[in-house]
C-alpha cells in the first residue's frame, strides 16, 4: 500500500499526520516546513519519515509493535529453501529485504544474514567476468580454421618431402591477445554456493590498462606490451 492509499483509508488523526509527513517529504518540503505545516516538531517529522522507510505503511499504525526479533525454525529453512533455489549471486542486502517483506525480520546485525548465507552453502569469494557476446560455437570453429591453415607438421608430409632440403623447415606458432587490468570493484568478492563458481557479467568494462600478450608456442617465450588501447592500430 503507498502513501495516498493510505491516507484515504486512515481515521486516527494521530495516523493521519504521520502519513502527512511521509507524503510531505517526498514531495521535497524541508523538515521545518512540514512542522510547521502540521503543528508537529521536526523530530517527530524524521520519526515517521524513517520509520516508513523501513516499514512502509504497516510502520505508521498505532498499533505497530516493530518488526519480528528473529525467525521462526520453520521460517528459516523455508529461507534456506529460496537460497538454494538462486542461481546467481546473493548480497546480504538482498537477503535481508528478502527477509524482511517476507516474515517481517529485521536483524540488528548483518552477522546473522551471513550466517544464513552460510547455513546454504555459500561462501564469500571472488567473482568471476564473463563476457555475456562470447559465442562458444565460433570460438571452435575458429580453432579449426587456424589447425587447417597451419598445414601439416613435418610428420606428416610425405617421406620424400622429409630430405636434406627440408631439414631447416620450421613452423613457429605464437598465440597472440590482448586483455584489459579493471578496476577491481566490477569482480570484487560476493557470496555464492561454495560449489559454484560466482560470476559477473562484464560486456563494456571503462577505466582499464591494455596488454597484449603472445607466447611463442615452440619455446614457451612470452612477450608482454602494454598499449593505450586495443584497437585495430595496436593490434
Amino acid at each position: 500500500m503507498n502513501i495516498e492509499e493510505y491516507l484515504e483509508q486512515v481515521t486516527d488523526l494521530r495516523e493521519y499526520k504521520r502519513a502527512q509527513a511521509v507524503k510531505l517529504s517526498q514531495a521535497g518540503l524541508s523538515r521545518g516546513e512540514i512542522a510547521q505545516a502540521l503543528s508537529v516538531s521536526e523530530a517527530f517529522v524524521s520519526k515517521w519519515r524513517g520509520r516508513y522507510g523501513q516499514d512502509g505503511t504497516a510502520g505508521l499504525g498505532l498499533a505497530y509493535g516493530g518488526s519480528k526479533g528473529f525467525l521462526s525454525e520453520s521460517e528459516k529453512e523455508k529461507v534456506l529453501d529460496w537460497l538454494g533455489q538462486q542461481t546467481a549471486s546473493v548480497s546480504g542486502e538482498t537477503l535481508a529485504s528478502y527477509v524482511k517483506s517476507q516474515y517481517g525480520v529485521s536483524y540488528r546485525s548483518m552477522q546473522s544474514y551471513y550466517d544464513l548465507l552460510h547455513l546454504a552453502g555459500m561462501s564469500y569469494k571472488k567473482r568471476q567476468a564473463v563476457n555475456p557476446k562470447k559465442d562458444e560455437q565460433k570460438v571452435l570453429e575458429r580453432r579449426e580454421e587456424i589447425k587447417k591453415s597451419a598445414g601439416p607438421s613435418t610428420a606428416d608430409r610425405p617421406a620424400a618431402d622429409r630430405g636434406p632440403k627440408m631439414r631447416f623447415y620450421l613452423r613457429s606458432v605464437v598465440l597472440e591477445d590482448e586483455c584489459h587490468l579493471l578496476w577491481g570493484d566490477a569482480c570484487g568478492y560476493g557470496w555464492g554456493k561454495t560449489t559454484d563458481r560466482v560470476v559477473v557479467q562484464v560486456a563494456n568494462p571503462k577505466n582499464r590498462q591494455s596488454y597484449f600478450g603472445a607466447l611463442n608456442g615452440k619455446t614457451g617465450e612470452l612477450l608482454l606490451q602494454a598499449a593505450h588501447k586495443a584497437d585495430s592500430a595496436a593490434t
